[in-house]
């Protein structure tokens, strides 16, 4: 994911057990808005559509989670900003 202040952070590398890592969990985890974590594969493939992010934990590890339920990652050509006629 995409932090609009720290930039980007990989969640899949944080130990909650490590306390530089929860303490960078807890600067987050409930105190962040949307709009200010970015879904860091879909700003890199399409960076005029922002999909926006929370985090929560599942199984006891931290996620970042996209707010559009049932949203996937493109796969090319299409872009994930696809528009009706």
């Amino acid at each position: 994911m995409f932090h609009k202040e720290l930039g980007p952070i990989n969640l899949s590398e944080l130990d909650l057990n490590v306390r530089e890592d929860r303490l960078l969990w807890e600067s987050l985890y409930g105190k962040t808005a949307k709009g200010d974590l970015e879904c860091l594969e879909c700003r890199e493939n399409d960076p005029g559509c922002p999909q926006w992010m929370f985090l929560r934990l599942w199984k006891g590890r931290p996620v970042a989670v996209h707010y559009s339920t049932g949203r996937r990652h493109a796969t090319a050509p299409e872009s994930p900003r696809h528009t009706g006629p």
